[in-house]
C-alpha cells in the first residue's frame, strides 16, 4: 500500500467515524435531556448536557452585519492589490478528493 493509498483511506475512515459519532451524539444527548438534563456517567466517561443562549438579531442587525463583512473584504482585497498587506506565507494544504469506489 503506498502512502498516497494510506492516506486516503484514512481521510475516509476519518468522514466515516465523524458520521457515526454525530449520530450517537445526537441519540445521547436526547437520552441526558429525556433524564434529567445534566449528566449521565458511565465506565468509558461523563457525558453532560449543556445549553448556550442562541440569539436572533433583527433584520436590520444582520443586514449591517453583512455589509460590514463586504466592506472589509473589499478592503482587504485592495490592500492585498495595492501592497499594502503582507503576505506572509504560501499558506499551502494539502488537498485529498476521495473516489468512489462505487
Amino acid at each position: 500500500m503506498t502512502k498516497y493509498q494510506q492516506y486516503a483511506e484514512l481521510k475516509s475512515q476519518i468522514k466515516d467515524l465523524q458520521f457515526q459519532a454525530k449520530e450517537l451524539e445526537g441519540e445521547i444527548f436526547g437520552e441526558i435531556s429525556d433524564m434529567d438534563g445534566s449528566k449521565l456517567e458511565t465506565e468509558y466517561a461523563t457525558f453532560s448536557v449543556m445549553y448556550r443562549p442562541k440569539w436572533k438579531y433583527s433584520t436590520e442587525l444582520s443586514n449591517k452585519e453583512e455589509q460590514l463583512k463586504l466592506k472589509l473584504k473589499q478592503m482587504k482585497k485592495q490592500e492585498e492589490a495595492d501592497g499594502t498587506a503582507e503576505q506572509v506565507s504560501g499558506g499551502g494544504i494539502l488537498r485529498c478528493q476521495i473516489k468512489d469506489s462505487k
